[in-house]
């Protein structure tokens, strides 16, 4: 079974394992789309189930970062605030 991606119709690849397996992944390499295939013989029957999944890029981290760092600057100003009214 060939698999094209369905953003840039490039062939992913020749899923030759998923009949004798059942099941196979194979990824793109130009746009990182999986492509997921199953295959079933029941009933007399050829099953085919392909499904295309595009994984979401992980965070930065740089919003917890700057939201830590907000957070330890109003404090640090609330304790010069009360360090000035203790005096």
């Amino acid at each position: 079974m060939k698999v094209h991606c369905p953003r840039c119709d490039r062939r992913i690849a020749d899923l030759a394992k998923v009949e004798k397996v059942g099941v196979q992944m194979a990824v793109c390499r130009h746009c990182n789309i999986h492509a997921h295939a199953t295959y079933e013989h029941k009933d007399g029957g050829d099953y085919w189930d392909v499904h295309f999944e595009h994984p979401r890029p992980r965070d930065s981290g740089a919003a917890g970062f700057f939201g830590c760092l907000i957070l330890a600057l109003i404090i640090l100003a609330a304790l010069f605030y009360f360090a000035q009214m203790a005096d």
